[in-house]
């Protein structure tokens, strides 16, 4: 491990693959760890995002759960969906919240 907290290094399809994990492979993961990766434990007061075991949740997103990265790097997974979003564009964080809004509507649209 270079740094276990963060820098990654990984390409947009080693995350999306992370992502798939908590969908088509959950029997590798610890029996009820992905509920529990839904399961709010506590609140960001600036952003209103619930934290969980090491996954961020979005009240506009109920049933998913998010790894955040640095600077607006996210992996967004919603497994009734089948469905992973990964971005891995560098946003300054004064807007940053709009592109929370984006992935939101973008998730929304490919939910159905």
């Amino acid at each position: 491990n270079l740094v276990g907290s963060s820098y990654v290094y990984a390409t947009a399809a080693d995350f999306a693959r992370f992502g798939r994990m908590y969908i088509t492979g959950a029997d590798r993961l610890p029996p009820g760890w992905v509920e529990l990766a839904r399961t709010t434990v506590s609140i960001d007061p600036e952003t209103h995002h619930g934290y969980s075991h090491h996954w961020w949740t979005w009240p506009s997103l109920p049933s998913a759960f998010v790894a955040t990265g640095f600077e607006g790097q996210y992996t967004i997974v919603v497994p009734e969906d089948d469905l992973v979003i990964v971005r891995l564009g560098k946003t300054p964080s004064e807007i940053r919240t709009n592109v929370v809004a984006d992935l939101v509507t973008l998730a929304h649209e490919l939910r159905g």
